[in-house]
């Protein structure tokens, strides 16, 4: 459906902080996507407040001083399985950060200043996004780094 904004909250945190910008969006459609699964509902006193959730994406978890190895990012209740990912990564001293992103049309209208708050890597910003329509109709994001940037050890493409 053209001009769809999709909300798909990570708990029950993000489900009202989801509810109240489906409200405000009067002149989009707006689809409230939940999960039946028994998701946990983070603890918003170790997490970031779910109020980024009107900005599309937003910090849930970062490494200390700001600057992850990696960011893991998810929408809905993969966001979950990231946090548990996080504290992992974390207790073996890797630096990592979780972004939420409950919605990737809300995102994708933001400033290109507020997507690299989130998820650029170093003091100087890393990443450039690019909205690629795909020849079957769907849409993707491009994320790429800059040249200088080492690949990761162990990562291979599928």
């Amino acid at each position: 459906m053209p001009g769809l904004v999709v909300l798909r909250p990570a708990d029950a945190n993000e489900v009202a902080e989801a509810w109240k910008l489906a409200v405000q969006l009067r002149a989009k459609p707006t689809a409230l996507v939940l999960s039946r699964q028994a998701l946990p509902t983070l603890d918003r006193t170790k997490y970031a407040a779910a109020s980024g959730v009107s900005k599309g994406a937003y910090i849930l978890a970062d490494a200390p001083g700001g600057k992850p190895e990696v960011i893991l990012m998810a929408t809905g209740s993969e966001v979950s399985l990231c946090i548990n990912a996080y504290e992992q990564l974390k207790s073996e001293g890797k630096k990592a950060r979780v972004v939420s992103v409950p919605s990737w049309e809300t995102l994708k209208r933001r400033a290109q200043i507020t997507r690299n708050r989130c998820f650029r890597r170093r003091s100087k910003p890393a990443w450039r996004w690019k909205w690629h329509p795909r020849s079957d109709g769907r849409n993707m994001w491009l994320v790429w780094s800059g040249c200088g940037h080492a690949p990761l050890r162990g990562f291979r493409a599928a």
